[in-house]
């Protein structure tokens, strides 16, 4: 799979894309979703994540074909290692819930904005980058007038 991030070790991992039921494991399993989810649409410079069976089959990171299996236990497959549509949902509201995404549109689950950065890192960053800027400014016009016409 040619991704244009790396994946964390627990991508091989079968449980890793079903919710764990276990609440400490599931904090830290959407922690590293969150981190996998915004590493990737940054990578790829994507803004909004839609919230539907597409995604999860087009995105690379939704799914590992690597490690799908079948079970025996029941009549159907069962794979493994493809995410549910009601998990990455749960993910993205968890993500809206830390800040780190805002859902598109009054009232509908189906779209949200990813915040690569939160707003108050991104207002940080352009201030630090505006201060630079007019540091740099200030110091070409000392030097300017240090400099005979």
């Amino acid at each position: 799979m040619d991704l244009p991030i790396e994946l964390p070790s627990l991508f091989s991992f079968p449980p890793f894309f079903t919710r764990q039921p276990n609440a400490q494991t599931y904090t830290a399993q959407k922690s590293a979703w969150t981190s996998l989810i915004l590493n990737y649409y940054r990578a790829r410079r994507i803004w909004r994540i839609d919230v539907n069976q597409e995604t999860i089959e087009k995105v690379p990171i939704f799914s590992n074909r690597d490690i799908q299996r079948t079970s025996w236990f029941t009549f159907a497959n069962i794979l493994l290692g493809k995410m549910k549509l009601e998990f990455l949902r749960e993910l993205v509201e968890g993500m809206v819930d830390e800040g780190q995404a805002e859902w598109v549109g009054k009232g509908t689950r189906v779209q949200a904005l990813l915040y690569w950065l939160k707003p108050e890192e991104w207002a940080n960053m352009i201030s630090n980058w505006v201060y630079y800027l007019a540091m740099r400014l200030i110091r070409s016009m000392r030097r300017d007038r240090r400099t005979p016409c």
